[in-house]
């Protein structure tokens, strides 16, 4: 397993146990496609955690931008792309709505 892997399964495990008032329910994801992190994919950009204008990363880097509210997770080239990715479900649950383009 990749070390970005290992990371992001790491942060989702803090902050679901951050939750308090509530039993702590172990949960795992995975990957929302069919890529190995860092090497047929990678992340783009990650949450923003910085609640002021300068925009931080998970690790206080700069790889997100103002407001951002979710983990971006790209493919290397259009060949890639025009190849076909398989995506997955990241965990289980009703996909609520979907955007192309």
């Amino acid at each position: 397993m990749s070390r970005s892997l290992k990371l992001l399964i790491l942060t989702s495990v803090c902050l679901a146990s951050s939750v308090k008032g509530e039993p702590i329910e172990v949960i795992s994801l995975a990957l929302p496609i069919r890529c190995e992190l860092g090497v047929t994919c990678f992340v783009q950009n990650y949450v923003d955690h910085k609640d002021s204008d300068k925009a931080r990363d998970y690790r206080c880097g700069g790889r997100t931008y103002h407001g951002h509210d979710g983990t971006d997770i790209r493919i290397p080239n259009l060949e890639i792309q025009n190849k076909g990715v398989e995506v997955l479900a990241a965990a289980p649950g009703r996909i609520v709505g979907v955007r192309d383009g």
